[in-house]
């Protein structure tokens, strides 16, 4: 028994080690998995909101991590937010660090409109969204986050990644994140399993995949084929 669950360790660590930091792992397309239109493409402390219909393309939310409290509270336990923190209090990026027990990270996350920056020294901050979202991630589910506050259950929101986007969308993601996509450059290239070894799947020369990870000679990749995504890993001597 004890083998088993050591091989299941050992998988699970190999399978979800490149998702380290925040923004490692949200860099993608995501959608609201009920009652929304609209796919979120997160990069570089962005989101980019578009629609189904395409309507209000690239509408942009930034986002970072306080290192301050945004609230007090009274005696009754009740959150008094700021009206604005500093600049210099919050950071853009941090690693992971999942709870030995749940095995989700809770982080903090502030997003604001550049209307929300003032004289380039605060940020404005609301007790409503956009403003404050608790986003709680699990790194070893590489697909799914749910944003909640930790009071009713009914205002827990899950959040998908897309693996089958709409052309449109990732025709969009590709124009803000050139340097996440490169060209296969052989005529055919084997995807390797997470043992680098050789599957039956290939890509051609020409075929675009988005680098979603590296390790030494190696690049983690996803392809975006017309029926259907494949993810695995390839030389970095195969792409352009």
């Amino acid at each position: 028994m004890k083998k088993y669950l050591l091989i299941s360790i050992f998988f699970s660590c190999m399978s979800y080690s490149y998702a380290q930091t925040l923004n490692s792992y949200l860099i993608g397309i995501w959608k609201m998995e009920c009652c929304s239109d609209y796919f979120n493409i997160f990069h570089e402390n962005t989101i980019y909101t578009i629609s189904n219909n395409k309507e209000g393309t690239g509408v942009k939310i930034f986002y970072c991590i306080p290192r301050v409290l945004t609230y007090t509270e009274d005696e009754s336990g009740r959150k008094r937010y700021k009206k604005s923190i500093p600049i210099d209090s919050v950071q853009f990026d941090q690693v992971l660090k999942p709870d030995p027990e749940t095995g989700e990270d809770l982080v903090y996350l502030l997003e604001y409109e550049e209307p929300d920056i003032i004289n380039k020294k605060e940020i404005l901050v609301t007790d409503t969204p956009p403003s404050l979202s608790f986003y709680h991630i699990d790194p070893q589910e590489k697909n799914q986050f749910y944003v909640w506050d930790g009071t009713a259950p009914s205002k827990i929101v899950y959040y998908n990644r897309i693996l089958n986007p709409p052309v449109y969308v990732l025709e969009f993601f590709k124009k803000i994140a050139p340097e996440r996509f490169r060209r296969i450059a052989k005529s055919r290239c084997y995807i390797m399993d997470d043992f680098k070894k050789a599957t039956k799947m290939y890509l051609i020369q020409g075929d675009t995949v988005e680098i979603t990870a590296e390790e030494s000679f190696w690049y983690h990749i996803r392809f975006y084929g017309p029926k259907k995504t494949i993810e695995g890993w390839i030389k970095k001597s195969d792409v352009e």
